[in-house]
């Protein structure tokens, strides 16, 4: 689905962002892998859209009263490419360090 260099990941341990263990219903945030290597794997669960799916919760559920589902953090995972080998790679492109605070506009 994405170019097999990307790699997007939740990992509510990750130290590189905002540690948080639990979600708002209690449970465990599990590291969901969203990307590998451009391939689309797997996507979160909050107590609600898990029981309706019949999975169990990836601790991603926000605080109740909630209509928007589950809400997932995201990493994108630099990989093994040096920075500036990657910059010399792109013809042209923006650089971006981080992202903080990015919305969803239509969940």
């Amino acid at each position: 689905m994405v170019d097999e260099k990307v790699t997007v990941y939740d990992d509510g341990l990750d130290p590189e962002g905002l540690q948080v263990p639990f979600d708002f219903e209690g449970i465990p945030k599990k590291k969901v892998t969203f990307f590998d290597k451009g391939v689309a794997k797997e996507v979160t669960y909050d107590s609600f859209t898990a029981g309706r799916e019949g999975k169990d919760s990836t601790g991603h559920g926000l605080i109740a009263p909630n209509t928007a589902g589950p809400f997932p953090s995201t990493f994108l995972w630099r990989g093994e490419v040096f920075t500036r080998e990657m910059i010399q790679s792109v013809r042209k492109g923006i650089y971006v360090t981080r992202f903080h605070y990015t919305m969803w506009l239509n969940p």
